[in-house]
């Protein structure tokens, strides 16, 4: 689980983002509903890999994503970070479940 410092952290870097790159930001999210529209396996987005499956948990924009590690260099650094992320987050979230 987040920690409210976290939590209010995300939040404020979301929201600046959004406001300085809006056009940025709504293309990120048609892209992100039709990538998530074309998955096979909507439940985990499971895709096939050279080494077996793998499942895309996140998409996030690049820029955003780097503002995220300007400051916190590990905010994703363990799936358990992830799972709280996309709990907290979930229009970051690709699959139905994590």
């Amino acid at each position: 689980m987040l920690t409210d410092k976290d939590r209010s952290y995300f939040e404020g870097i979301i929201k600046r983002y959004i406001k300085k790159y809006p056009g940025e930001f709504a293309a990120w999210k048609q892209d992100l509903e039709k990538q998530q529209s074309n998955l096979g396996d909507k439940e985990y987005a499971t895709i096939p890999n050279t080494s077996g499956n793998v499942r895309f948990a996140m998409n996030m924009p690049r820029r955003l994503d780097s503002m995220f590690r300007i400051y916190q260099k590990d905010y994703l650094s363990t799936p358990e970070k992830m799972k709280d992320f996309l709990t907290e987050f979930p229009n970051f979230q690709v699959p139905e479940k994590i």
